[in-house]
């Protein structure tokens, strides 16, 4: 499609008096990365929750795809093509790499996905989950419980887990979250092996990763965008470097 993949049309969310998402407009490309920034506090989860669908909005409008998506269920928008890869690990713990994987396909496939009755609809998932896991690095880790991955694994897996439902838009919620400086560049770069093929929306904290790998940065502060546009422009806005980098104008 050539117009955006996501757009945010005036959202409003309030908390009885305490409004969250105040007004908020934004778009994102069809192959672009686009990262959502600001300080604690400053709406960024329930934003998140507004995309995928966890959270309703009390007014404006969630678009994916052209489509008014603002009323469907997180496995609705799902199955449209929004992957979601959670800030807190989703994994099943006792299941393999390989298992979790499978387990995310046949979500948005809509298979039962039978364990102990192999078919051509499994054995077509199971393929597809290798291939994931491929792509992330972790071709060699197919039969390792999930729980006992590394801690920056478990977030390769949980990539996997949303790259195999070949999505439109992968809307990644903190990514970097505690991981370490050696496992965050490892999964930065994964993810910038990624651009140009698929829409992304980061929300993230580590700067380095961002401006590694954003397209446009929208900053969020008290609910509201303080300002959206490319890099540069982050950089050099004086308001954003006191309040949110930590820079004296």
């Amino acid at each position: 499609m050539s117009g955006p993949i996501l757009v945010l049309d005036d959202l409003v969310k309030s908390y009885g008096a305490l409004p969250v998402t105040d007004h908020v407009s934004l778009e994102v490309g069809p192959r672009e990365i686009h990262a959502l920034i600001g300080p604690n506090g400053a709406g960024k989860s329930t934003l998140v929750g507004e995309i995928a669908g966890s959270i309703r909005p009390d007014a404006g409008r969630v678009v994916f795809a052209g489509r008014d998506v603002t009323r469907l269920d997180p496995a609705r928008r799902a199955r449209l093509g929004l992957a979601r890869v959670f800030q807190t690990s989703q994994v099943v713990a006792g299941f393999t790499a390989l298992e979790n994987v499978q387990l995310a396909a046949a979500a948005t496939a809509g298979s039962a996905f039978r364990f102990l009755t192999p078919v051509a609809a499994e054995r077509g998932l199971r393929d597809r989950a290798a291939a994931a896991l491929e792509r992330v690095g972790l071709g060699d880790r197919f039969t390792v419980a999930a729980g006992a991955l590394a801690h920056g694994e478990k977030r390769a897996l949980e990539l996997a887990m949303g790259l195999v439902q070949e999505p439109r838009l992968l809307l990644l919620d903190e990514p970097m979250a505690g991981t370490g400086r050696e496992e965050t560049e490892r999964l930065t770069e994964l993810l910038a092996s990624l651009d140009g093929s698929i829409a992304m929306l980061i929300v993230e904290h580590d700067m380095a990763t961002v401006f590694r790998l954003a397209h446009r940065i929208t900053v969020l502060i008290s609910g509201a965008v303080a300002i959206s546009g490319s890099p540069d422009d982050i950089r050099a806005d004086a308001t954003v470097r006191s309040a949110y980098l930590g820079e004296e104008g």
